[in-house]
């Protein structure tokens, strides 16, 4: 194969000084498996100020091949390493691994050249609409780095990859509003005045949730080794794109979910400002993004016997195991098993009652306003349903039922990550 490296120098909009990027090198694998790996390096970032954070650039690339003597122009859109939007645009060396097969390529072409874009295009928390965590370094790294991207929530799938499952989180946003929800959410059931009857809730704060359930990847990245003790003492094989169970949600054991949702607060960060507001989802806010604008008792209908449309996996589908996050297809907003695989856990907390409606109807005129429950109790509600379950009704989004958070966890329940967006 023969490769011309390329230069391209780009004048980056508010920065100090021009960033290059250069291709060192485009390589395809030997044998050949589909993929195509691109080296490339990246200088010239301003030391401060505007245009100083590589996050705040975008990546893209380009190539030229030459099939059976035509020429041939390439825009990838799908790779092994990365989602298209979240090339790396660290300061010096970098790699990306084109899935060309993905594309529908499975040439070994004879020439391959390529050329890369590099765009500064800031994104305000504001109109963001997704946001990606680095926790590769694991729960000893000074900082997990943030990258806001706005856009490509038709491109949610690009996420569905190991790296967003093991060493990333990947968040969606979900913007404040009205909406329905409650175990009966048929537009003609009565209004009731408890949390599993119809009623409107109406959340005054945007919000991103984890498009997967935490993984045991993440666990660790983000809590440590011994997030997964549980695993070793029932001689359980540690998967690590499984969701994590067995772990408590409150602090008071040496390693926790807490530990790891206090490592996001006091390590994300961009530019040099950190971000809090990481935890787990109200009851409200899971039933939302459950949904995805769903307003029927099921996901799939009123109707509980229609599985065959289910974004679940349960033994109510004659099923009974667990299994690898994002494996079925997402929701209508790109969520992955928010119903069956784990139960998840919420952060509203109590055993058998209602979180207070402070008042109000339920009514779209009179909205229950960011509910929540916290009766101080060791009971934490839980959402979504899990493998083992045999009823219907734990798999529609509106079921709530309560587990006991002890030391151990639930070996049936997990959790996924959400952040509220401060005002």
């Amino acid at each position: 194969m023969k490769f011309v490296p390329m230069l391209l120098a780009l004048c980056a909009l508010g920065a100090e000084a021009a960033v290059t990027v250069t291709v060192m090198q485009v390589r395809q694998r030997f044998p050949w498996n589909g993929c195509v790996d691109v080296d490339y390096t990246i200088d010239g970032y301003p030391a401060s100020g505007a245009g100083s954070d590589p996050s705040d650039y975008v990546l893209s690339l380009r190539f030229m091949a030459t099939l059976d003597g035509v020429v041939k122009t390439i825009v990838p859109t799908n790779f092994a390493s990365h989602a298209a939007c979240d090339l790396p645009t660290a300061a010096g060396a970098n790699r990306a691994t084109w899935n060309a097969a993905a594309d529908g390529w499975t040439f070994q072409a004879g020439d391959l050249t390529a050329s890369a874009e590099l765009r500064y295009a800031p994104v305000t928390e504001a109109s963001a609409d997704v946001m990606i965590v680095d926790i590769s370094g694991g729960p000893l790294a000074p900082k997990y780095p943030v990258r806001l991207v706005k856009g490509c929530l038709d491109r949610l799938a690009e996420f569905n990859i190991r790296p967003y499952k093991t060493e990333r989180l990947v968040f969606r946003k979900v913007r404040k509003g009205d909406f329905w929800v409650g175990w009966c959410n048929t537009e003609t059931a009565t209004i009731g005045t408890s949390n599993n009857q119809r009623h409107c809730v109406r959340l005054t704060k945007d919000y991103y949730l984890a498009l997967f359930e935490t993984t045991i990847a993440q666990a660790r990245c983000l809590i440590g080794a011994d997030a997964t003790k549980w695993y070793a003492g029932y001689g359980l094989e540690v998967q690590d794109q499984f969701p994590i169970r067995r772990l408590a949600i409150q602090n008071g054991a040496a390693m926790t979910a807490h530990t790891g949702i206090q490592n996001l607060n006091v390590k994300t960060s961009r530019h040099g400002v950190a971000m809090t507001g990481f935890g787990l989802p109200t009851e409200a806010q899971w039933e939302v993004a459950c949904r995805a604008g769903v307003t029927t008792t099921c996901m799939w209908g009123d109707s509980f016997g229609n599985g065959s449309q289910a974004h679940a996996y349960g033994n109510a589908y004659g099923a009974s195991r667990i299994v690898e996050v994002g494996l079925y297809a997402p929701n209508a907003w790109g969520f992955y098993d928010m119903i069956g695989n784990v139960a998840e856990f919420t952060c509203d907390r109590g055993n058998t009652g209602s979180y207070d409606f402070g008042g109000a109807a339920g009514t779209a005129e009179d909205p229950v306003v960011d509910p929540s429950a916290n009766d101080g109790s060791n009971y934490s509600y839980i959402r979504g349903g899990y493998w083992s379950d045999t009823s219907w009704i734990t798999f529609t989004p509106g079921y709530r039922a309560s587990a006991v958070s002890y030391a151990d966890g639930s070996g049936t329940t997990g959790f996924r990550l959400c952040r509220t967006v401060a005002e």
